[in-house]
């Protein structure tokens, strides 16, 4: 598939997702969105991590076992890591049955999905990961909406994501689940995978960890506070700004990755990439910017007017998010990923730091403000240290 076809399919689903959300907001409360996104949030911490970045590793470090035999382990034990991880969390949050069993099913979708992806990208399939991200937005967009038509529910909203996640692999699952009897013949194969990427994992998963906490840290802690009407107005917000900006990144994160290992010229192919992402995050920035309380008043209803209030104090963090595409590219291609969990460490203390303060103050939107701040900052400092590790590169 060509890049352009491939950068289609992606826009497409991220579109689905997009005109989906005026459906959703007439039919689901504030309330409820805000419960869903603390479940997805958490159910994506845990989903991106349960396969102890085994899943990265596979387009990052060499290795002599087959890609196939990190595959059969990773999903062994994400499902495990999925489980515990969701009774244990979901156990002294929720306090209910039924929504621990919401946030093992949405983890675990969360990290098969990714797994395969992941997997298909050290292919360099890129045709089936397009055709998934597009499956994935028109299913999830579709599901939400009529089953909301009928009982407009927060188990209507996990469900439909998680099993957007299932039905997109469709014709992968059974590959997979074939893959997966390799360890349970092998039961000592789990044990070389874990060993054989033992340097790498030490540093990613704790990497991994932080970005993915400190990216759903502000719905961590509104839903931690039990501000969920709050909570499902930014959620909406963030839809909307992260709809056009995950459209670019997961566009282009695979591809970008997959060209950028092959390349001869690393400074070039980064350059080539990071020049159009920076006028597109600045375009994207001016037109969100200037018509997104427009846009809102019009398509979402009264019970949603004060989104467009927290569009703007979220838009720079988001759309910065655009540029450090390539820049994590580039320490994770580079296997840098030990100077990668520096910066999100830093990353995640000043954020924690300053939602603290604004708790502090009884101020949740100087909270928020202070949070973009610290992520736009971070976000910047990550393409500076990744243009140099370029440059010095071609110096050598």
């Amino acid at each position: 598939m060509s890049r352009k076809k491939s950068i289609l399919y992606s826009l497409l689903g991220q579109l689905f997702l997009v005109l989906s959300v005026p459906i959703v907001t007439r039919l689901y409360l504030p309330e409820t969105v805000g419960i869903y996104g603390e479940i997805l949030a958490i159910a994506t911490i845990i989903g991106i991590n349960s396969a102890l970045k085994l899943d990265v590793s596979l387009v990052s470090t060499p290795t002599k076992l087959k890609s196939k035999h990190v595959l059969s382990a990773s999903v062994v034990i994400s499902a495990v890591i999925s489980f515990l991880a969701s009774v244990l969390y979901g156990t002294f949050k929720f306090y209910n049955l039924e929504l621990v069993i919401l946030l093992i099913i949405l983890s675990f979708s969360i990290s098969i999905n990714q797994l395969l992806i992941y997997y298909e990208t050290s292919h360099s399939n890129i045709d089936f990961i397009s055709k998934v991200r597009l499956k994935r937005g028109f299913i999830a967009a579709f599901l939400q909406s009529s089953l909301g038509g009928v009982s407009p529910s927060l188990y209507a909203l996990v469900l439909s994501l998680a099993f957007s996640n299932f039905i997109s692999l469709s014709g992968k699952l059974k590959h997979t689940l074939k893959v997966v009897l390799v360890s349970y013949r092998n039961p000592n194969l789990i044990k070389k995978v874990l060993i054989d990427k033992l340097q790498f994992c030490k540093y990613s998963l704790p990497q991994g960890l932080l970005n993915s906490i400190s990216t759903n840290l502000p719905i961590i802690y509104l839903g931690y506070l039990g501000e969920y009407r709050l909570l499902g107005l930014y959620v909406v917000a963030e839809r909307f700004i992260r709809s056009p900006v995950n459209f670019v990144n997961i566009a282009i994160r695979q591809i970008f990755i997959a060209e950028y290992r092959s390349s001869e010229n690393k400074v070039h192919c980064y350059l080539k990439w990071l020049m159009p992402l920076v006028l597109i995050c600045l375009t994207l920035g001016l037109l969100i910017h200037a018509y997104s309380g427009a846009v809102i008043d019009i398509i979402l209803g009264d019970d949603w007017s004060e989104v467009s209030d927290l569009i703007i104090v979220l838009l720079p963090w988001l759309i910065l998010s655009i540029i450090q595409v390539p820049a994590s590219g580039t320490f994770i291609v580079n296997n840098k990923i030990k100077q990668y969990a520096k910066i999100e460490f830093i990353d995640f203390l000043l954020k924690c730091f300053v939602l603290v303060f604004g708790a502090l103050k009884n101020d949740v939107m100087l909270s928020l403000k202070l949070f973009v701040l610290v992520g736009s900052t971070t976000y910047i400092i990550t393409v500076a240290i990744s243009l140099f590790m370029n440059l010095n590169k071609r110096n050598k």
